[in-house]
């Protein structure tokens, strides 16, 4: 690839969420700059799969950084960056969409600048950031001991389709959750977790007390409906 640059001879490199790092001597090939699109609102989230990490952590928003290319992964100097929310329920899927609306602009807005040389960068600060690394399908394990109902219920949407998905292992089998709305999450007295059916609905309570519906499951890929949760587990069943 270097070979094929240096004979392109390019003036820019332009980066859209490539997992690899780029060299140094690849960087170079570039007479005036290289610049990365990342998914966060950097240095917020450094690393790999940013949104993922934005909804695990609860956070209410993130966005799209076009930033310069340095030999630390996004380190360089910010061209451009545009914010945008995330809701209680959205999924990974749904705050993609938007950052990828909030990248478009971003470049619209700053490639002008870049190509006349006019663009105005500003330093980023590590110091007040953070860096997570990439995503296994096993970060997907629900900690029911540890995990409080919010918790539980971001993970979910972190990781649901067209992810892996939040799962928990039973004598009968797998159980993937895919969605889940959170009924109560005031603070609470520790509680035993469990899967219980309730009126129609099959909800979970969490170590915290708090309690979750389960919108969408699966056992063993297979779709475990109130019906289905009685049958295999009875009224309740209790987690570990």
């Amino acid at each position: 690839m270097l070979t094929r640059l240096r004979s392109l001879n390019p003036d820019l490199i332009f980066s859209f969420y490539y997992r690899k790092i780029l060299s140094v001597p690849v960087l170079e090939t570039a007479r005036r700059g290289c610049y990365n699109m990342h998914g966060s609102l950097l240095p917020h989230y450094r690393g790999r799969a940013p949104v993922n990490w934005a909804l695990v952590h609860g956070e209410t928003q993130t966005g799209a950084t076009l930033h310069e290319m340095v030999r630390k992964p996004d380190a360089g100097d910010i061209v451009g960056q545009m914010a945008v929310p995330i809701l209680p329920n959205d999924t990974a899927s749904d705050v993609f969409s938007k950052v990828l609306v909030a990248a478009e602009l971003v470049l619209c807005q700053a490639l002008p600048e870049i190509v006349s040389g006019t663009v105005v960068a500003r330093k980023m600060d590590l110091r007040s950031g953070s860096y997570f690394g990439g995503r296994k399908p096993q970060d997907g394990l629900i900690d029911w001991g540890t995990m409080g109902a919010r918790q539980i219920h971001n993970l979910v949407r972190a990781v649901t389709h067209p992810y892996p998905g939040a799962f928990m292992d039973t004598p009968k089998g797998r159980i993937t959750i895919w969605r889940t709305l959170v009924l109560d999450d005031s603070p609470h007295s520790s509680a035993q977790p469990s899967l219980l059916q309730e009126g129609d609905q099959l909800r979970a309570i969490a170590c915290d007390g708090g309690v979750l519906r389960i919108v969408h499951a699966e056992l063993e890929g297979r779709l475990l409906d109130q019906e289905t949760f009685t049958k295999i587990f009875g009224s309740s069943y209790p987690l570990p």
